[in-house]
């Protein structure tokens, strides 16, 4: 089995807000289901964090743009059997990243994976005020620590 790693720190400090968009939009573009049975507590966390952002309508547009072309370029970039493979980790209970784990990504797709991450949170990095960043980051900090 292949792990693919994630490091959070590249999360807050690069743009902490991807993390908002990103991991839900990814679980939402590969099954929405699962995200109203399996992850309803942390959609709901993370949507009281965009509530305490206090988004412009435009940058809502913007992040939901982000999130559309992540969802666009993952599809593309995986296989049937991948995307099935997601789903079905999330919907047997584990977690997002078992869930990448799981779709035995090539080195390649490993790759193009990491890419597809970073260009996703650097564009919502550039969507957020500092201030907007900030509060991201001191949010993302509090709810690691709780876990």
């Amino acid at each position: 089995m292949k792990f693919v790693t994630i490091k959070p720190m590249t999360v807050l400090t690069g743009g902490a807000m991807a993390v908002v968009g990103l991991a839900a939009g990814l679980t939402i573009a590969f099954h929405p289901v699962v995200v109203q049975a399996q992850a309803r507590d942390g959609m709901e966390q993370w949507s009281q964090v965009l509530e305490e952002l206090n988004l412009t309508p435009e940058q809502q547009t913007q992040l939901n743009q982000i999130r559309q072309n992540t969802r666009s370029e993952l599809e593309a970039l995986l296989t049937e059997d991948q995307r099935a493979q997601f789903r079905s980790t999330l919907e047997s209970g584990n977690g997002f990243r078992e869930a990448i784990a799981a779709m035995n990504l090539s080195s390649e797709q490993q790759t193009q994976l990491r890419a597809i991450f970073q260009s996703a949170r650097e564009q919502a990095a550039t969507v957020l005020t500092d201030e907007q960043r900030q509060q991201v980051q001191e949010l993302v900090r509090s709810r690691l620590q709780q876990r």
